[in-house]
């Protein structure tokens, strides 16, 4: 093994050592907030959780209000760091934490100021108030947040989100003894949680200093991610405004199902692609090489692309029984969860192409491929729920505007690194191929109550067969995995 390959291999289980330390924090986040999740679905109903998930689009939007900088402030150190600007680095740092803070403080007062100033459902009012705190704080969460994912500090990221899972599960008897008022009181005080454990872990003094010089370079950079933070929230959501607008409270309650299944498995495998992002830009800070970036997107999309249809497939075929047995008020929400886990391979995936984008200062293709990301999934569910199919028709809009967006931002990726065609084909093949198989298995077996029924015969084996099918993709994913470490 010659020492270019030993350079790569060395840095490949470093970025899993990391990526497995941030993921694991994230994944005990994710099942501890699903623990709370059911809980709050179970004893809330599908009214009240349509009311939250709708409070709880204005803490997502409110990041908004920074206009990028702090993600433009997480690539200018990146690059700095690579090329030894100490200065530059202690002016972006002081620079994104003052401006951070600052400008979510404004956006909590004005989502405060709302709730008590216009007409709101009692519930409604509530929620956004609790909302208002978490944002007046999440200014400075946001910005430790992103400074650790920059030098690398997962172990920090890792715990707060211990943290915060721990105070998911100590607000599960909140919920079932106070109910909402317990709901809000957990949320708020999972954000005090988080920023404490940040600030405890910080080594470097916080000041508040402004730089205009390290505020234009970063923003010169973030102001695009943030267009495409807006357009990438408005990919993601848009398909739950349109179900508030168009279809009610308790429609949102019953698609909350599908954000349940989807997203925190979406979140944990994004995480890889965070992990990757510093050491991206750092490797591009140096040589400066397009096709020095292929090794930190093909070979993940590789294994991601296989493997991840085959787990949407199982999650899919669990989801009817489990769903009927913790949450039975929310069957209508069963078969849009389902089709919904078709694009998840798609959307986790994606974030390794964006990480190339961005590192190149390609920031703008990905504006707009995102812009058109959210015109299409808009102009999809807007006319699926129009034709009369529902929540299904939302679930299945969503998952052709993410294969959507995969596409185009993957043919952007491939075509600045300048990727064999060869490989381009064989990702796209693995990803389709995998997908419709999976899907096509899934609607054939339905669910494991079809696996499990107790007439045998011919159907049975098929059924038994096909299920068994589900999993062999993940095994050659993990085959694949196993020779890369």
């Amino acid at each position: 093994m010659g020492p270019v390959a030993e350079a790569v291999m060395s840095s490949s289980k470093k970025i899993l050592k990391n990526s497995f330390v941030y993921s694991a924090g994230v994944f005990f986040d994710g099942i501890c907030s699903a623990v709370l999740g059911l809980a709050v679905a179970r004893w809330l109903g599908p009214s009240v959780q349509g009311i939250w998930q709708t409070a709880r689009l204005f803490r997502a939007y409110s990041d908004m209000t920074t206009l990028g900088q702090a993600l433009g402030m997480r690539r200018e150190v990146a690059v700095a760091m690579g090329a030894g600007k100490e200065d530059e680095v202690a002016a972006q740092r002081d620079t994104a934490f003052t401006w951070n803070t600052g400008t979510m403080a404004l956006a909590g007062t004005a989502i405060a100021l709302y709730a008590l100033l216009f007409p709101h459902p009692a519930l409604l009012r509530q929620s956004l108030l609790a909302v208002a705190i978490t944002v007046a704080l999440a200014g400075a969460s946001s910005f430790f947040n992103l400074w650790y994912k920059t030098i690398g500090r997962f172990g920090v990221l890792a715990s707060s989100s211990v943290a915060s899972g721990m105070i998911s599960l100590l607000a599960v008897p909140l919920v079932y003894r106070y109910r909402f008022t317990g709901l809000i009181t957990s949320y708020v005080l999972t954000s005090v949680v988080i920023l404490a454990a940040m600030v405890a872990a910080y080594r470097e003094p916080v000041r508040f200093r402004f730089s205009l010089a390290a505020w234009l370079r970063s923003s010169a950079v973030g102001f695009p991610l943030f267009l495409i933070s807006a357009s990438g929230l408005l990919f993601s959501s848009i398909d739950r405004i349109l179900v508030i607008g168009l279809m009610g409270f308790s429609d949102m309650g019953f698609y909350s199902i599908s954000t349940m299944c989807f997203m925190p498995i979406d979140t944990v495998l994004s995480s890889v692609s965070v992990v990757l992002l510093p050491r991206v830009c750092q490797k591009f800070g140096r040589d400066a090489s397009f096709e020095g970036l292929s090794q930190y997107y093909l070979l993940p999309l590789s294994i991601l692309m296989i493997g991840l249809p085959s787990a949407a497939g199982l999650i899919a075929l669990v989801l009817r029984p489990v769903v009927l047995w913790l949450l039975p008020q929310y069957e209508a929400g069963i078969l849009p969860a389902q089709i919904a886990m078709i694009g998840l391979s798609f959307s986790a995936a994606a974030g390794f192409c964006h990480n190339i984008l961005l590192a190149a200062r390609k920031t703008w293709w990905l504006v707009y491929a995102t812009s058109a990301g959210s015109i299409a999934k808009l102009a999809l569910v807007w006319a699926l729920i129009r034709c009369g199919l529902g929540l299904a028709g939302v679930s299945a809009a969503a998952a052709m505007a993410y294969a959507l967006q995969f596409v185009l931002v993957f043919w952007m990726t491939a075509s600045l690194t300048r990727a064999p065609m060869r490989q381009r084909g064989a990702v796209m093949a693995e990803a389709f191929v995998s997908v419709v198989l999976c899907a096509v298995l899934c609607w054939y077996v339905r669910d494991l109550g079809w696996v499990l029924h107790p007439q045998m015969g011919l159907s049975f084996v098929l059924r038994l067969a096909a299920s068994a099918c589900l999993a062999a993709p993940m095994l050659i994913a993990s085959f694949r995995l196993w020779r890369m470490l």
